[in-house]
């Protein structure tokens, strides 16, 4: 009787097993870079929902229920599931490296931020979760999306490269030079010294000690001085050290395809030279070692005490105390001068906001393509501009583009965005110039209104916005300064930490600041840079310079 019961069960189970396979339907899908799958399949995904919360509060939308992902199975027949969305930052993060230990990492996510994306690549690629993308990219990514990719240096795709093939795709955006790479110069000061703008690298360091000795204020009190400068030691001095062409904290070609650190090349030498003579004369506050980094220096700006900084394009914004506290003074912002016989290079991040990966497991590893090509293709509004107010920005300004479970921020080659930023600007500056925005877009008035405030009512506080949009402005000129090739530059070396400098890095990052900065206040002769380039190789540096040349014989022919 068991022996019989045993078997009907069995039947019975094959049975079932027969129908659930009736029931399945083959999975079809349309040809090209928007091909449809019939019917609708279901893919996991991962995103980070802190960045888009605040869409999220002002629509009423969910991360998973919203118009993006309504779209995406409309048009792709994707129905998307987030199986990982936490609500900070770091709980993702560690979310993320619980899945990929447990193998539940959803078929396709987001793996972070700059180093921190690189060190989740790397995690991942070494838990073998990644699926390599070469192929994928070359089958599915759209004609507009490949010219996208093109466009950019290849070296964006240097982080999610392991063994030769990409792992991982860039969010890309195209706000390249972002970094400081200008000067903010107290024009009102030049004014009061009968001094003209430097256009030279010795008459720059003459109106630093011109802005030192000579009383540009006007107070008979020798309270000023030339730079201002706190403990970020390559932030404050990053005009000095792009003057030769150095980048302290990089990764550079040294000309024959091998990479050397920057920081310890001979030109440093030649700027820690004229930085320790600036010193000595007085041009930089003496204590300026102990001064909280990437604070203090702006600090001495806008208090009135300094009459040079290096900031950012955009650092405008920062320095409109300066204003606020001085009706009558007058700042200009100008790029990097470069020191006789050399060019100036400005270490810049490689442009990519965040990367993603496809999970290696996935079985429909193309849908993370796909809905690039879609956002790339709603973003250009080939698909109507209506769907530019519904889903990139809408009429109240919500940034709608955020919710979509894949982006890419620049989605248009770089030097069209150049283009198409210098056209922006220009109808801003003349709109200020005849005091008329009705031919602005909607997006712009805005900022027209803030700097009417400014020229009007005396708003003070929105200096900085008439800083960056006039005619001739710190915007117009970051994108001069990005058509002047090699004015912005990368590290060569873009990827996680290697082992060495996980045990090194900290240590020499150290001995590099000390070394520098005992040379500026005179505590070590300029000789003593050799002897730290010697100690520096010799205690870990030429370990980690072995393991960044590896890394990069994958990029070489």
């Amino acid at each position: 009787m068991k022996k019989t019961l045993a078997v009907i069960l069995a039947f019975l189970m094959l049975v079932g097993v027969l129908s659930l396979c009736a029931c399945e339907q083959e999975v079809t899908v349309g040809e090209g870079p928007f091909g449809k799958y019939s019917p609708s399949i279901t893919v996991t995904y991962g995103k980070p929902v802190t960045a888009i919360s605040d869409v999220l509060n002002a629509t009423g939308e969910t991360a998973e229920d919203n118009v993006w992902n309504t779209y995406i199975r409309k048009e792709l027949g994707v129905k998307l599931n987030l199986t990982l969305g936490m609500a900070t930052d770091v709980d993702y993060y560690t979310k993320l490296t619980t899945a990929v230990s447990a193998g539940m990492v959803p078929d396709f996510l987001e793996v972070g931020y700059f180093e921190a994306g690189f060190s989740n690549l790397k995690m991942m690629n070494e838990n073998d979760a990644l699926y390599a993308l070469d192929e994928v990219i070359e089958q599915y990514a759209s004609d507009d999306l490949k010219e996208v990719i093109d466009s950019y240096d290849p070296i964006i795709f240097r982080p999610c490269t392991f063994d030769g093939k990409i792992k991982g795709f860039p969010q890309f955006y195209n706000v390249g030079g972002a970094s400081a790479g200008f000067y903010w110069i107290r024009t009102d000061w030049l004014e009061n010294l009968n001094l003209k703008m430097p256009t030279t690298y010795d008459e720059l360091i003459d109106v630093m000690k011109a802005f030192t000795y000579q009383d540009p204020d006007g107070n008979n009190v020798k309270d000023t001085y030339g730079l201002a400068a706190d403990s970020s030691v390559y932030g404050s001095f990053a005009g000095l050290f792009s003057a030769y062409g150095c980048m302290p904290q990089a990764w550079v070609d040294d000309g024959s395809g091998h990479l050397v650190y920057g920081g310890i090349q001979p030109e440093i030498k030649e700027v820690l030279r004229d930085i320790k003579e600036l010193y000595a004369s007085g041009a930089i506050k003496d204590d300026f070692s102990y001064l909280t980094p990437g604070v203090d220096a702006g600090n001495q700006m806008n208090s009135g005490t300094a009459g040079i900084v290096v900031g950012a394009a955009t650092s405008g914004l920062n320095y409109a105390q300066t204003i606020v506290r001085n009706h009558s003074a007058n700042i200009e912002c100008v790029p990097f001068i470069a020191a006789d016989g050399h060019e100036v290079r400005v270490l810049s991040s490689i442009p990519a906001y965040t990367f993603y990966a496809v999970s290696k497991d996935t079985k429909y590893p193309e849908v993370l393509i796909k809905i690039l090509n879609l956002y790339l293709d709603v973003s250009e509004g080939e698909r109507g501009s209506d769907l530019l107010a519904t889903m990139i920005q809408d009429e109240a300004g919500n940034e709608i583009w955020k919710l979509s479970p894949a982006n890419t921020m620049g989605v248009i080659a770089p030097s069209k965005a150049d283009e198409l930023k210098y056209d922006q600007l220009k109808e801003l500056a003349e709109a200020i110039e005849k005091r008329d925005d009705s031919r602005l877009r909607q997006v712009d008035k805005s900022v027209y209104a803030s700097i009417s405030d400014y020229l009007d009512n005396g708003v003070y506080r929105n200096w900085g916005w008439y800083a960056l949009f006039k005619e001739n402005g710190s915007l117009q000129k970051l994108v001069d300064a990005r058509e002047v090739e090699g004015y912005f530059a990368f590290s060569m070396y873009s990827a996680a930490p290697s082992e060495n400098m996980n045990k090194y890095l900290e240590a020499l990052d150290v001995m590099q600041w000390t070394a520098y900065v005992n040379i500026i206040v005179g505590e070590a002769e300029l000789d003593s840079f050799d002897t730290f380039v010697t100690e520096w190789l010799a205690t870990g540096g030429e370990e980690i310079t072995a393991e960044v040349n590896e890394w990069y014989s994958q990029f070489k022919d």
